[in-house]
């Protein structure tokens, strides 16, 4: 018995560890198993279903009811979804392997969502696509909200009507604003060149970073306040235009590094 094996049985016996390292170690592999807890159980049922069970559904139902307890249909659906997901993904495509393996629960939930069938063993070559599309989204910063919000705008459903948080005074962040305004009137009275010729690694991925959470928010901002209707032809053009320039660049230099990827693999 290992001594986190020990220091379970003696919780069982309401007997709580005194000293900081057991508390430490215990804390540790709670954290870890409910963090990892949906994605393991996921290929876990998802393999098993595959190559041990195969056709044998009845007993497949039985054996994760009894081991997983998962007597709630739709939770033990989400679960093998997410699992088969992650099975389909290219060994060579390591990186989204593993991000999506680090999802908490309710994200990996919404995006099992892009998996149609119940009960499946394998999904469509097309869901897959959509899903690592998907996934080219900054995916781990948004919250599990807006990941629902961005999955049913993607399977073109519903979405669900919230509150408008603007409704509520939300209290301002120190500085926000003049930091905004600060960087737009920089930026506005710099010399693109000059820009370009200052930027480094480390710089263009803070600037990034900076770049998406500014476009989530104004996003989120216009969809949620209706203030999107305020906005001319002209502009909504623009930044229609700029966003598909985006894609298309970024998009094939994910091919690009994909295709290295394979070669090396």
């Amino acid at each position: 018995m290992t001594k986190i094996e020990e220091i379970f049985e003696e919780l069982k016996k309401g007997k709580i560890p005194k000293d900081l390292e057991s508390k430490t170690e215990l804390a540790s592999n709670v954290m870890f198993t409910e963090r990892l807890g949906f994605a393991v159980s996921g290929l876990m049922l998802a393999s098993a279903r595959r190559d041990n069970f195969k056709d044998n559904k009845a007993d497949w139902v039985k054996w994760a009811n009894e081991n997983f307890n998962c007597w709630d249909i739709p939770e033990r659906s989400k679960r093998n979804k997410f699992g088969m997901i992650l099975l389909a993904i290219p060994e060579a495509n390591h990186l989204d392997y593993e991000r999506l393996f680090k999802l908490d629960c309710h994200k990996a939930k919404e995006i099992s969502k892009f998996v149609k069938r119940e009960n499946i063993d394998e999904i469509k070559s097309v869901e897959l696509k959509n899903i690592l599309t998907f996934m080219g989204r900054n995916v781990e910063d948004m919250t599990r909200d807006e990941v629902r919000d961005a999955v049913d705008e993607c399977l073109e459903r519903p979405v669900k009507e919230k509150k408008s948080p603007f409704s509520i005074q939300q209290p301002e962040l120190p500085g926000f604003k003049q930091s905004i305004s600060d960087i737009y009137n920089s930026m506005g009275k710099t010399n693109p060149g000059d820009l370009l010729n200052s930027c480094d690694p480390n710089t263009a991925k803070m600037t990034t970073s900076v770049g998406m959470n500014c476009l989530n928010l104004i996003s989120s901002y216009y969809k949620k306040s209706g203030e999107y209707k305020n906005l001319t032809v002209e502009e909504l053009n623009g930044l229609e235009t700029y966003a598909n320039k985006l894609c298309k660049q970024f998009g094939s230099w994910r091919e690009e590094v994909c295709a290295n990827t394979l070669k090396t693999a």
